[in-house]
């Protein structure tokens, strides 16, 4: 039986950076927005099935992104503490944090590193509708070096460009969303975050690349969302793996990317990159091609 929804509140913002809509009237089918407008502008459908809520007090906006949250890390007490913790309880706090998220207007989550599969399970339970949870993109557990930054998420870490390689592809068969990289250091107790913890030849062996290569064939033709958050040149700070490129090979290593994340995309899908005001015209030029 199909749901479909008419949505009333005192505003709209689209997020495009225009004026907001007042009084917006939103018919949702499904899930899908099929029209936004005002009263009398928009094709209002009828039945006993359609519903109407109204937020008059309050705004409609796109769903949040949040690109970066470890969502079933433990209950807090820094990583120590958190890792002394069981997966029963991780995934405990994994299924509480995802329902904050969506009542806080998060409809996408990209998770960004937690023990063994705990949060391909919590995924699961979300794709079977035993939870309430935005869209959930995994990572699972991160690659790392033995001790190096989440070490503790288990059978996570290598050394040399041929343990890299295979470490990815265990990743990739786990059936995880993105590739994480912890090129450094980080909270992790014996690890600087002003050190790196690969090689240059370790890196290129690891990153989402090789990923995109080894997953090509199952997932082509069929994401709904593909969200990138590349390195690039900033002057918002020295960030030392963002600012070692030139335009000319950015340039060369996103278009490479972007040609095969595009073959991913349904012919509905979006794609979502994050980037500053110092390199968006290098990308426009890209996504323009």
């Amino acid at each position: 039986m199909e749901s479909i929804k008419i949505l009333r509140a005192r505003r709209l913002i689209d997020g495009t950076g225009g004026a907001p809509l007042d009084y917006p009237v939103v018919v949702v089918k499904d899930g899908r927005i099929l029209d936004v407008g005002t009263e009398g502008d928009v094709n209002l459908p009828r039945g006993d099935s359609v519903e109407e809520p109204s937020f008059m007090e309050g705004s409609i906006l796109p769903g949040l992104i949040d690109s970066h949250l470890h969502i079933a890390l433990g209950t807090g007490g820094g990583y120590d503490a958190m890792m002394r913790e069981s997966n029963g309880i991780h995934l405990m706090t994994g299924v509480i944090n995802a329902g904050k998220a969506l009542a806080a207007g998060i409809t996408t989550v990209k998770e960004a590193g937690a023990r063994d599969t705990v949060t391909t399970d919590l995924r699961e339970g979300w794709r079977r509708g035993l939870i309430e949870a935005p869209r959930l993109l995994i990572s699972g557990r991160p690659l790392t070096v033995p001790g190096g930054h989440f070490h503790f998420c288990n059978d996570n870490t290598a050394q040399g460009v041929e343990e890299v390689r295979v470490r990815v592809r265990q990743f990739v068969e786990e059936d995880v969303d993105v590739i994480k990289i912890m090129a450094s250091g980080g909270g992790t107790t014996g690890t600087r975050n002003s050190e790196a913890s690969f090689t240059e030849e370790e890196l290129r062996a690891s990153e989402n690349f090789q990923a995109l290569t080894l997953m090509q064939s199952r997932y082509e033709g069929s994401m709904k969302c593909i969200y990138t958050d590349p390195p690039y040149n900033t002057d918002a700070g020295p960030i030392l793996y963002k600012n070692a490129y030139r335009s000319a090979s950015w340039m060369a290593l996103m278009a490479s990317r972007l040609g095969r994340a595009k073959a991913f995309l349904s012919d509905e899908g979006i794609l979502c990159i994050t980037i500053d005001d110092y390199q968006v015209h290098e990308l426009a030029h890209l996504l323009f091609l």
